[in-house]
């Protein structure tokens, strides 16, 4: 029951993304990725703990071997959706670089570690905040507009993850 509540918290970053929007600024696939890359953040985590967490695996060559492989598969698949470049800026390439190893990966060696120290549920609950994180970046240092269901999505989200962390009391049935 426990991966229940994960999941559930993840449905709670909708009202950030205001899927509900009638004129439908945002795009389908938009929603659709980030809905399923929301659940493979519970998936990971509930897999990281039954799978690898067992295994004493370290992090560091756990996340680059994962990192490669996701790599090799989306150059694969790349070459079946995409135009041939026609050139490779330096400046892209970094950035791809940086992204990846840097950005990815010391991310996923920190909830690797967090995994291991204080559990999957506290490992999944901390990736639940970056829609709160990145719609403040984007109104701080973009200039961009808040809608009502932003802070509104946001409460919930918080209130999710204080409720799985054990902050919020729950009232357990008997039935």
């Amino acid at each position: 029951t426990r991966s229940f509540h994960v999941t559930g918290v993840q449905t709670c970053a909708l009202p950030i993304f205001g899927v509900w929007d009638a004129q439908f600024r945002g795009s389908w696939v938009a929603y659709l990725a980030c809905t399923i890359s929301t659940l493979g953040y519970a998936v990971s985590a509930l897999w990281t703990r039954r799978y690898l967490s067992p295994m004493k695996i370290d992090p560091i060559p756990a996340v680059a071997t994962q990192l490669i492989f996701a790599t090799a598969f989306i150059g694969i698949v790349s070459g079946f959706i995409s135009s041939t470049p026609t050139h490779w800026p330096i400046d892209g390439l970094l950035s791809i670089f940086a992204l990846g190893a840097l950005g990815t990966g010391i991310a996923l060696v920190l909830n690797y570690m967090i995994i291991q120290r204080a559990g999957a549920i506290t490992g999944s609950t901390v990736t639940y905040s970056m829609p709160i994180v990145s719609t403040i970046a984007g109104v701080v240092l973009l200039h961009e507009d808040v809608h009502w269901y932003e802070p509104s999505g946001a409460v919930i989200i918080l209130l999710g993850i204080a409720l799985v962390q054990g902050f919020i009391p729950r009232k357990i049935s008997s039935n």
